[in-house]
């Protein structure tokens, strides 16, 4: 369960980087929190909005899946200002309503 909340949040954070555009943005540009409204196409309600923070001084990321807390690090491509790698993260495992096990 906390593998498939982690993938949740992040694998569309990743697939929006590398698909907006194809000109090269700064990784550095990330730097902040950003609210998730939408993943695969569907609208996110609730009251508790996931979110994902990247701390681009420390290569770190921090985020709520809506429940759930999840911490990482990425790591950054030496060729490419636009590619992270996220490392394996940590999340919490709380007893969230409305999550399918």
């Amino acid at each position: 369960m906390k593998k498939t909340l982690l993938y949740m949040v992040l694998l569309p954070v990743a697939a929006l980087m590398v698909a907006c555009s194809d000109s090269k943005v700064d990784v550095n540009k990330l730097d902040g929190t950003w609210t998730i409204t939408e993943v695969n196409g569907t609208k996110i309600q609730q009251e508790n909005m996931p979110f994902i923070e990247f701390n681009t001084s420390d290569d770190k990321i921090h985020g709520n899946a809506g429940c759930n807390i999840f911490n990482s690090t990425f790591s950054r491509d030496n060729e490419d200002v636009s590619v992270i790698r996220i490392a394996p993260g940590t999340t919490t495992m709380m007893a969230c309503p409305h999550l399918e096990t």
